[in-house]
Formats: structure tokens, sequence, C-alpha cells
């Protein structure tokens, strides 16, 4: 048994998830070719991708918390300041270099390119910034507001748990996961078709 899969390793990694990462990836492409697969895509339900995105969301929770909750029992507190520049060296050259990438595909090549896209995605905002210009200018960093949503929890979870004594975390992740069923009610295709 290597290091990596024994029970109680500190290494973060837990191999029952990548068969949930299987599942959502796979979950995601379906959705986006469901289209060109002919009669077996007319088979895949519409909430497919939906399906994908949210198991990423949870497996991205998941980890985060397990990881500052041993952060905190293991040094008594959790470092804001390094998890924050954690998450800068891990998001923002792979992001910085994306949209580089396009405003040069821009300038270069007269991409069709929405500015106010970039800079939603740049600060995070992307999800709530939907109406950035053109379909085709804000197609191409649309596909950010997952990448804002995800920024934004790993924003506010640790202010969340350095707020929060243990015993009020329970209550706290309680009510949060009801409001965001409650949201998901609200606003899924099934509630809105019915009304």
């Amino acid at each position: 048994m290597s290091a990596q899969s024994r029970p109680g390793n500190k290494t973060g990694y837990l191999p029952t998830l990548d068969g949930w990462r299987c599942i959502a990836i796979v979950s995601v492409i379906l959705y986006h070719y469901k289209g060109r697969l002919g009669p077996i895509g007319t088979l895949l339900p519409d909430q497919l991708g939906a399906l994908g995105v949210a198991l990423f969301f949870g497996i991205s929770g998941l980890l985060i918390t397990s990881r500052l909750i041993e952060e905190e029992r293991a040094a008594g507190s959790i470092s804001l300041r390094g998890f924050y520049t954690r998450r800068a060296l891990r998001i923002l050259p792979p992001l910085l270099v994306f949209l580089a990438a396009l405003v040069v595909l821009h300038v270069a090549f007269d991409l069709p390119l929405a500015y106010r896209g970039i800079a939603a995605t740049l600060v995070f905002v992307r999800n709530f910034a939907w109406n950035v210009g053109p379909p085709l200018e804000a197609w191409f960093t649309a596909h950010c507001w997952s990448l804002s949503i995800e920024e934004q929890f790993y924003f506010a979870l640790p202010l969340a748990l350095l707020l929060c004594k243990s015993w009020e975390r329970r209550t706290f992740t309680l009510g949060l996961a009801g409001i965001v069923f409650l949201y998901g009610l609200r606003f899924s295709p099934g509630v809105s078709a019915a009304r």
C-alpha cells in the first residue's frame, strides 16, 4: 500500500474522489457534445452538465474544507495569508496566460472580445456579469462563471471558519446547505416549468 493511499495520510489525496472526478468530467463533456451524438444524445438528460459542475464544486469544497480544518488542528489556527497566497499562485498564472492570449488574438486577428468579460473574469465575478457584450464576444470568457463561483467560495470559506467556533460551524453549515437547497428548488428547470 502506497503512502498516498494509506488511511490518515496527510497528503490530502483521497483515491475515491478520482472516480467522482471522472464522473464529473464525463458528465460535462457529454453535455457539451450531446447534440453531436445523434439518437444517443437525445437520451441524455439536459441537467447532465449541471450535475458534473455540482460534483466538481462538491469535491473541491470537501478537499479545501478538510485541509483548512486539518491546518487548524495542527497549527491551532488557519492562516488566511497562506491560504490566499496558495490560491493565487494556483489560479492566477494560468488564468492570466489565458486572458493575455485572448487579448493578443483580439489585437492580432480581430478576435471578437468583450473587455468587460475579461475584467469580470479577472475579479472573479463573471457569474454575475452575463451581459458583457454580444454573444460571440462574451463567449470566450463565459465558461469562467464556474471559476468565479469557486473563487468566491474560497474567499468566504476560510473567513467563515475563522469566525465560527466548532459548534457554530454545524449550525452555519446546515443553514447554508438549506439556503442552497431552497435556491436550487426555486431556480431548477423542473420547478420553473411547473409554474
